[in-house]
């Protein structure tokens, strides 16, 4: 069973290198767009680790993390 890992980030680009490399090194990988997107995700799938870019719209990263 490979952990997953939530990767929340406003910028597609980074989400999508951060997915990828996470993902070359065996790990199941989630996503979200914003803060808020990436709170809902969290508390439905129960991810291992979150990633998370500090600013970001929304919800930023330090409220997520709260």
């Amino acid at each position: 069973m490979s952990r997953r890992i939530l990767v929340v980030d406003d910028s597609a680009l980074s989400r999508s290198l951060i997915q990828r490399m996470l993902q070359r090194k065996g790990f199941a990988v989630l996503t979200a767009a914003d803060g808020a997107e990436g709170a809902v995700t969290a508390f439905r799938e129960h991810p291992d680790a979150v990633v998370t870019d500090l600013e970001m719209p929304v919800m930023n990263g330090y409220q997520l993390a709260r």
